[in-house]
């Protein structure tokens, strides 16, 4: 903050600069509407007086001052802080979204290699069961029909069942 002298000759200066001259050559009307002659008053004397009589005090002022600076202060920490957040806000999202478009394709392919599982193991079932009735069929041409013995005859339809269950009919 400026000492009160700074002060007298800062506004002594604009005053001087604003008239140009060192005294002021004229009279003004007072408060009370007289006229009073301020020739022989000096700019730095309307200075002094308007010192005195709060014009260029700041002090009152200087505790808002503070409080407005230490506001801005911590503003612009929040939003240092926001700023940093919305960076690794940002960060995070990319890298969701990587690991969206990964876990996809490994989605993906887990579900060709599912498809290609399921194929396979319905050829070996297939397989099993042609097995299975190869099987059968085998042991029925192994087995001697006879009208006479009926045990072989049902032999024969049991292995028949046999197969059509493996075929699932």
């Amino acid at each position: 903050m400026k000492t009160k002298q700074e002060q007298i000759d800062k506004m002594a200066s604009i005053i001087f600069e604003t008239i140009n001259r060192e005294n002021i050559d004229r009279f003004v009307e007072d408060k009370d509407g007289n006229l009073v002659s301020v020739e022989t008053v000096g700019i730095e004397g309307i200075a002094e007086a308007l010192i005195e009589n709060g014009y260029g005090d700041v002090s009152e002022y200087k505790n808002r001052f503070e409080v407005v600076d230490k506001v801005l202060t911590e503003t612009r920490a929040k939003l240092t802080k926001a700023e940093h957040d919305r960076d690794r806000y940002k960060t995070e999202i990319e890298r969701l979204k990587y690991e969206n478009t990964t876990l996809y394709e490994v989605k993906s392919n887990l579900l060709e290699e599912n498809d290609k599982l399921l194929k396979d193991n319905v050829a070996l079932i297939l397989e099993k069961k042609q097995a299975q009735i190869d099987v059968l069929n085998k042991v029925k041409s192994f087995t001697i029909y006879d009208d006479n013995y009926l045990d072989g005859y049902v032999f024969i339809d049991d292995i028949n069942d046999l197969i059509k269950e493996v075929q699932g009919e």
